[in-house]
């Protein structure tokens, strides 16, 4: 079962996102906030909050383009 099939929220929050990618929170946080995106997956800003959209995350996760 692909990651993306599991039901649930469609984010992942930042410090989830860099535990998935293998990366630290600083870093995660560092590239949300400077470049707009991490792995090269644009980032949400909710409020004050950070947020990774679940799809192309679990596609670049999966070995697929993160493009759709």
């Amino acid at each position: 079962m692909l990651i993306a099939e599991k039901a649930g929220p469609k984010t992942y929050t930042i410090h989830e996102a860099a535990g998935l990618l293998g990366i630290g929170r600083s870093a995660a946080y560092d590239a949300a906030k400077n470049r707009g995106e991490i792995a090269g997956i644009r980032v949400l800003r909710v409020g004050g909050r950070l947020l990774v959209p679940r799809a192309p995350l679990d596609r670049l996760l999966n070995g697929e383009s993160v493009a759709a």
